[in-house]
């Protein structure tokens, strides 16, 4: 009897180490997975053309964008949209956002005349890879 609870008693301590164990290793892998995605986490804010790092580049840029808006005519839903009447896109609040150091986007607003209330939002974004 006194070798059975031994017995017992023994290999209760076994496997609760056991599982002590893994269980460590786990929670330790975790941890480590999670202090390495902070360095990827995307940043973004609302800035100006004029605040942008890369000024020159995003101008000439806007001026090959706003010449292929003036060609482009799309029928959606039935309705051709026609860009080049009225079409501007909007400088003064420009959506940045920085993915790590060698990636960022840029995203304008296009703003439409006598657009209607219910109209879609329509954006240009330019994305750049260093």
């Amino acid at each position: 009897m006194k070798n059975k609870f031994i017995s017992w008693l023994s290999f209760l301590t076994v496997l609760s180490l056991i599982v002590q164990s893994c269980r460590n290793d786990y929670l330790q892998d975790q941890h480590e997975t999670y202090n390495n995605s902070s360095q990827f986490r995307p940043t973004s804010k609302t800035i100006s053309l004029e605040e942008s790092k890369h000024k020159l580049v995003l101008k000439t840029e806007l001026q090959k964008a706003k010449g292929n808006l003036q060609e482009v005519k799309t029928n959606v839903s039935s309705k051709t949209i026609d860009y080049a009447n009225g079409v501007s896109i909007d400088t003064d609040n420009v959506t940045y956002i920085e993915y790590g150091p060698s990636f960022h986007t840029y995203t304008f607003n296009l703003v439409r005349e006598n657009a209607p209330e219910d109209a879609p939002l329509e954006n240009l974004v330019l994305s750049s890879k260093l």
